[in-house]
């Protein structure tokens, strides 16, 4: 069963890979291994709360599963949950200090948090030359990580307003745009 899920996931093909994990898993409800490949399938299928209820699963069976906190970590990065993402990078920086994917997505939500900070105290100063700058590095940090860079894209807009660069300012706030309906809110 594990095996035709592990071709299936191969082939991309997420619906069907789901089903044969959900089968394996109703006999091997324990196996962190077949709870972290469904929780990855969740994953790619944007089912992100699916993912933290399997990572969250895994980790009741070995708390120290370094596969576990960052499929977990990355879920709730996802999200833009960046408290919680930090939380499991930093527990399995503290199982494994060296561990390349937990560092290099901590130091990636600590600069994306560095960047929004200076971006914001350089606005609320009157820095806007500085704030522009700060806005447009922070929305090039992770371009897929819609949500902050919709923040930093919606800082750009105000920058620009303030600075009478109206053209600018209309593609900045444009860029505000893509992020999805349901997902506004976040944004403001």
């Amino acid at each position: 069963m594990a095996e035709g899920a592990a071709r299936l996931i191969q082939q991309q093909n997420w619906g069907a890979a789901r089903d044969h994990l959900n089968k394996a898993i109703e006999t091997a409800s324990d196996s962190v291994e077949l709870l972290l490949q469904r929780a990855e399938v969740h994953r790619q299928l944007g089912d992100r709360e699916n993912v933290l209820a399997d990572t969250g699963k895994a980790l009741k069976v070995d708390g120290k599963h370094m596969g576990a906190l960052t499929t977990r970590g990355t879920a709730y990065y996802e999200m833009d949950e960046f408290d919680l993402a930090q939380r499991h990078f930093r527990q399995g920086l503290k199982l494994d200090p060296e561990h390349k994917q937990c560092k290099a997505a901590y130091r990636k939500i600590k600069q994306m948090e560095n960047i929004a900070k200076a971006a914001e105290q350089e606005l609320n100063s009157g820095q806007l030359t500085e704030a522009l700058d700060s806005y447009s590095k922070g929305a090039k940090v992770d371009p897929s990580q819609q949500l902050f860079a919709g923040k930093m894209n919606l800082g750009r807009c105000k920058v620009l307003l303030r600075l009478q660069r109206f053209k600018e300012a209309i593609d900045a706030c444009s860029d505000v745009m893509t992020i999805p309906e349901d997902r506004y809110l976040r944004v403001l």
